[in-house]
């Protein structure tokens, strides 16, 4: 299973919103849409780390771990050279 990283922007607040960017390392499994007889699989994203610009750890709330779980599904690119459904052919 490969690590990725992603850059995410995060609403803090400080007595006033303050927004940052954050680098998220993350790993996914292969995703296979569904078709006529067969559910979709795979796509499954667990957050391992989260840093802020200066390198240091973040730590995340179970609701950015929801929200960014499911930015990062709907919109990670694989970069194997394949789409992410060949891998079950």
């Amino acid at each position: 299973m490969r690590t990725y990283f992603t850059l995410q922007s995060v609403w803090y607040d400080l007595g006033a919103f303050v927004e940052f960017d954050v680098e998220i390392e993350y790993t996914i499994t292969l995703f296979c849409p569904a078709t006529y007889d067969d559910p979709d699989e795979g796509g499954d994203v667990e957050i391992q780390n989260v840093f802020t610009a200066d390198g240091l750890p973040y730590p995340w709330t179970d609701r950015q771990d929801d929200e960014w779980c499911e930015w990062i599904h709907k919109n990670h690119e694989y970069d194997d050279g394949t789409e992410s459904f060949d891998y079950y052919d």
